[in-house]
């Protein structure tokens, strides 16, 4: 998580945790899943989910 934000910290306006059913794990970026545990079956690979998050971030900035 500290990676995230020091990273991002000019990108990301705040980082929340929730809890959620049947050890569920998604990350989304303003609104776009980037990474979920359910739809892929598995926990994100090291370095896989800030990946994700660089790669959606720049999109965003682009667009």
């Amino acid at each position: 998580m500290a990676d995230i934000l020091s990273e991002f910290q000019d990108d990301i306006d705040a980082v929340v945790l929730i809890t959620a059913c049947n050890r569920e794990f998604e990350v989304d970026i303003n609104g776009e899943t980037v990474f979920s545990k359910n739809l892929l079956g598995r926990h994100g690979d090291d370095g896989e989910i800030i990946d994700l998050i660089r790669s959606s971030i720049a999109k965003q900035k682009i667009l």
